[in-house]
């Protein structure tokens, strides 16, 4: 069986691994580098938010769908709304950023469109992919990790929509608005009024067992009807699940990094 030879790999080419593969390529030249990942970027269809400055908005701006300064938490007795100069919040489109990403490699590094698995390590790390070996001489592992089956996980099913009437309050995003079924765990509404007929809408819930989706569908219909917002059209539907609990490290010298290495904190979900 041939085997193939690089400087460095990266299994999983998401966010952190296609991040990581532009940030070496644009700084060496004269390293082989190669990604495995099996699924193309223009088929994930997904919204990372989080909290920039200005300047880090300058460099995301053309990845940018939604942009907020101020966010509240809402609970049956209370909205508390937080507001910042320094800071907005951001949706970035996951598909245009990665796409993008893809584009600014080198031509040293090589993208497979294939699922990687680790087989051992000595000086070198051994993985196979489509019935091929490699061998790495430096690994990133940013590939979902494994979860526990009664470890604590963040799930969410997210529905983004087009509303039939205008939104109100379209300049504040909805954090966690805890005024929803608490019986399977602790469960809120995330939402991002992304303009004034199209909204995301997310039931996350943080528990040991993931729910059928109609149970999340649910809740974000209920919510919707309390608010008397109609959807005229069905975008697209976003979900996942977020380990709550530390991963495990099966190899020492492979470095985890994203979800895996304990980048989301385990207090809040976000990294």
């Amino acid at each position: 069986m041939t085997v193939q030879y690089f400087d460095i790999a990266i299994l999983g080419g998401g966010n952190a691994g296609m991040t990581l593969a532009a940030k070496i390529s644009s700084k060496t030249k004269d390293k082989k580098i190669v990604v495995f990942e099996p699924q193309k970027a223009n088929t994930k269809s997904a919204t990372w938010s989080l909290w920039a400055t200005e300047s880090e908005i300058s460099i995301l701006k053309p990845f940018i769908k939604g942009q907020w300064q101020k966010w509240k938490i809402v609970t049956h007795n209370s909205e508390i709304i937080h507001k910042s100069t320094e800071h907005s919040y951001i949706a970035i489109d996951s598909s245009k950023y990665l796409k993008s990403y893809e584009r600014s490699l080198d031509k040293e590094v090589t993208l497979l469109p294939y699922h990687a698995e680790l087989c051992s390590e000595s000086d070198e790390t051994i993985i196979s992919a489509d019935n091929k070996i490699f061998k790495s001489n430096l690994t990133f592992d940013s590939r979902p990790p494994e979860l526990m089956r009664d470890g604590l996980k963040q799930h969410f099913i997210g529905w983004e929509i087009e509303t039939e009437q205008d939104l109100e309050d379209i300049d504040t995003v909805t954090l966690m608005d805890f005024t929803v079924d608490q019986s399977k765990g602790i469960h809120f509404i995330y939402a991002l009024p992304l303009s004034k007929n199209t909204i995301l809408v997310e039931s996350t819930m943080l528990s040991n067992h993931v729910e059928k989706d109609v149970w999340y569908e649910s809740s974000i219909k209920k919510w919707l009807d309390v608010r008397d917002i109609s959807i005229k059209k069905h975008l697209r539907t976003e979900r996942g699940i977020i380990p709550m609990h530390k991963t495990k490290q099966r190899f020492s010298k492979v470095i985890n990094i994203g979800v895996r290495g304990g980048a989301v904190r385990l207090s809040s979900g976000y990294s």
